[in-house]
């Protein structure tokens, strides 16, 4: 499913948990073992307390940088395609690190970095990332700043996600799924009917102790993004949500809104679960069905997350 090209400069520059586990990890040393974030000052405003603080820190970069190693090859791995070294803006080449990039023109990104010759991929490993959000408030609805955003959906699944990695298409955005087996549309855009995976579990954390996900919980997070939160006008229009079992679920829309889909696949519509609400923790504790569990999290300091053993999406583990 694609939407047009006038939506991509929205919706698509973001670092999405997938984009990250695909583009980066999966070919190179696999997903690390725990990501160790360290936390600057919040570019975007947040009436969260805790966002305040990294202020205070001190000496942290304003920018961001990534020490990971990982697979791009998805140029051509046979060695065939052009090598180009690195230019220093003044028109004269420099030899890159060892190796230039990979020139394929038949990619949707034609400049690709070569595998490192002589490495063989393994799983496991630490990745540490500099950021410039700070940890906030974990709600998603309550705030759509970077360490409200960012964190969570890590931790978090959406009903729909985008295709991201290095072979997708720039000009295009595509939809798949994440908890949703299939969705389609009536053709006259009133009514949006999901089929929901029944192999996935929250994880084996308390209060959730790896029970099964189900439509409930996805009808149950959406009523909460309606009633309540920064991303309320978003559901202005949708004048029902019905599950008629486990696995199904339909949206029902009051007025047809073109690009409703969208944002059911982006960051800002994280599924999070009734109990973390009911007991007063949804601002501080997060317990989803993603690929990552947040160990630890300090506000104008850290975040550090390990791997879900049990995420339902084992191939990109």
């Amino acid at each position: 499913m694609t939407e047009s090209e006038s939506t991509q400069h929205w919706w698509a520059p973001e670092l999405t948990r997938r984009n990250l586990l695909r583009g980066g990890l999966l070919g190179g040393v696999g997903l690390a073992a725990a990501a160790l974030i360290g936390c600057g000052g919040d570019d975007d405003d947040d009436d969260d307390d805790g966002a305040s603080t990294g202020a205070a820190t001190g000496g942290t970069s304003g920018g961001s940088t990534t020490t990971t190693t990982a697979d791009t090859s998805s140029g051509d791995d046979s060695g065939d395609g052009d090598t180009v070294a690195a230019d220093d803006g003044d028109g004269e080449e420099e030899a890159g690190p060892g190796y230039g990039l990979v020139r394929d023109e038949t990619l949707p990104y034609p400049y690709q970095f070569p595998e490192p010759p002589g490495l063989t991929p393994k799983a496991g490993g630490i990745m540490r990332i500099a950021a410039t959000w700070n940890v906030a408030t974990m709600d998603p609805t309550a705030s759509a700043a970077g360490g409200t955003i960012t964190a969570p959906n890590m931790v978090y699944n959406r009903l729909l996600g985008m295709v991201g990695g290095v072979d997708k298409n720039p000009f295009t955005i595509e939809l798949e799924g994440e908890l949703a087996s299939s969705w389609e549309r009536t053709p006259d855009g009133a009514l949006f009917s999901f089929g929901i995976r029944d192999d996935i579990k929250w994880q084996n954390i308390a209060p959730l102790n790896g029970r099964p996900f189900t439509s409930a919980d996805a009808k149950y997070a959406f009523d909460r993004y309606a009633a309540e939160g920064v991303h309320k006008s978003y559901w202005a229009n949708v004048s029902g949500i019905e599950t008629p079992d486990d696995t199904s679920m339909t949206i029902a829309m009051s007025k047809v809104t073109a690009d409703f889909i969208l944002p059911l696949a982006s960051r800002y519509q994280t599924i999070f679960p009734k109990e973390l609400v009911d007991d007063g923790t949804i601002s501080d504790k997060v317990v989803g069905t993603g690929p990552m569990i947040l160990d630890e999290a300090e506000a104008g300091s850290h975040a550090v997350f390990s791997k879900n053993p049990d995420y339902f999406e084992r191939e990109v583990l």
